[in-house]
């Protein structure tokens, strides 16, 4: 992406589509002019004279009738002039309003671009930029309130909170490097060590909630698998709450593997329907079952779908033992026929619940298991109470910063120099610098923002 400029730039904010609104936003120096060229008001006020945070009713002249919300710098999402027009939301409509700020000098945005202005201006630092792309695409409950909580700034405060110790620290350790003599004769490594023992203590607290902060944005893979005509594909639909894939009694009706995303328990996970495991010779259905058993190698969790009324037979023990080293749970389905199977025997391989996906009895244990299978929620966890780790970029960068503070406190306890010291300590700061972007890499906030839509 190109640095930041004096550019104004323009796009349209709203999903592309017909719907009841549609938002062209724009931002920067020439925001009022080119708005001020393109909007009547219906009371004959230019928006240059309009006050900051409030809307006019008029005409883009020839396309619609609009509502045009004024927002000055500095108190606007980006630090800078804002204008938003909102119209009928008709693509057409909207494409000619575009074209107008085109013409009047703005230029489109980038991806993100709205939201790297608002971070490079000091609005948002690098995490809650993260959140907002996370609020964006959030798919359940639980990544929604991640998301908020890091972007009202619960992670950035404490991120605040860390640099305050290690700055403290590093000064302290300095004074003692530029002036020896006239530093307090006291022994400063044990109150230094402290110190720094108890930035270590919050870094650990951050990174205990890590990974169930990480999966409530990126969620699971749950690949359902078995034998032909056992019931997988009824099972998605009861785990999407809709007729997702087609099921018939006849055997081999999916072919190839089926992907839907459901919200279990508030996390995203995303289930793989397959085709049945067994033998054929026929080309498309061995091309099924190969994919089959890669996207099995690639579950966090494969439930194996069983017919429970009919033994467990040789097939079925074949699918386990090709499912080697794999976390398995066992969905006894068809319970609402005369139970054939011995769960005793298959509870001493994996975990068993009977179900019923035609009347849905055991449907809501056996949902139970999976969500206990896939997710551990650390005691007391709650995505939007407490600062939240929620990619992979923050947690290792707090790894690191956890090394650099525990290696100048064990250098402190073991007498070293304070120049030695303060070496680890510097490279804690640079570490939490580019946790929060106050050291920029260029990669890192390309790939950040090359993943808003534009109009963000």
């Amino acid at each position: 992406m190109r640095p930041l400029d004096s550019d104004t730039i323009a796009a349209v904010s709203t999903p592309r589509g017909e719907g009841g609104i549609g938002i062209v936003r724009l931002s920067g120096p020439r925001a009022v002019a080119i708005a001020d060229a393109v909007f009547r008001s219906r009371k004959g006020t230019p928006v240059s004279r309009q006050k900051s945070f409030t809307v006019q009713y008029g005409r883009v002249e020839g396309v619609d009738e609009v509502l045009t919300l004024l927002m000055r710098a500095p108190k606007s999402y980006t630090c800078e002039d804002m204008v938003e027009i909102s119209a009928h939301g008709g693509p057409r409509i909207l494409d000619r309003i575009l074209a107008l700020a085109f013409a009047n000098g703005a230029r489109p945005a980038e991806r993100g671009e709205f939201t790297k202005r608002a971070f490079l201006n000091g609005r948002i630092d690098l995490l809650q930029a993260e959140a907002v792309l996370d609020l964006v695409q959030a798919k359940t409950t639980a990544g929604a309130k991640t998301a908020l909580g890091q972007l009202e700034g619960r992670f950035s405060a404490k991120a605040r909170e860390l640099k305050k110790i290690l700055i403290d620290v590093l000064s302290h350790l300095e004074a003692s490097i530029d002036f020896p003599d006239d530093f307090p004769d006291t022994d400063p490594a044990e109150a230094t060590a402290a110190k720094l023992d108890r930035a270590a203590a919050e870094i650990r607290t951050l990174l205990k909630d890590a990974d169930a902060g990480i999966l409530a944005k990126s969620g699971f893979r749950l690949v359902l698998a078995g034998r032909p005509n056992v019931g997988k594909s009824s099972l998605m639909n009861r785990l999407c709450r809709a007729d997702r894939v087609i099921v018939t009694p006849e055997a081999g009706t999916t072919r190839d593997v089926v992907e839907e995303q459901v919200d279990l328990r508030g996390y995203p996970v995303r289930v793989f329907d397959t085709a049945g495991l067994g033998r054929t010779e026929q080309a498309v259905e061995k091309e099924g079952m190969e994919r089959a058993r890669r996207a099995a190698v690639e579950a966090d969790l494969v439930v194996v779908v069983v017919d429970a009324s009919q033994p467990f037979g040789v097939e079925d023990d074949r699918l386990l033992e090709s499912l080697g080293g794999r976390k398995i749970l066992i969905a006894a389905n068809k319970c609402d026929l005369p139970v054939r199977i011995d769960v005793g025997a298959t509870r001493r391989v994996a975990p068993t619940v009977l179900c019923s996906c035609l009347t849905g009895d055991g449907l809501l244990e056996l949902e139970d298991k999976i969500f206990s299978m896939l997710i551990t929620v650390p005691e007391g966890f709650e995505p939007s109470g407490t600062a939240m780790v929620n990619t992979v970029r923050q947690k290792d960068l707090l790894g690191s910063l956890l090394a650099s503070v525990e290696s100048a406190a064990s250098a402190c306890r073991t007498g070293l120099s304070p120049e030695l010291i303060a070496v680890d300590v510097r490279q804690g700061l640079e570490h939490l610098g580019e946790l929060v972007g106050e050291v920029i890499d260029e990669e890192v906030l390309e790939a950040l923002f090359n993943q808003f839509c534009i109009g963000k």
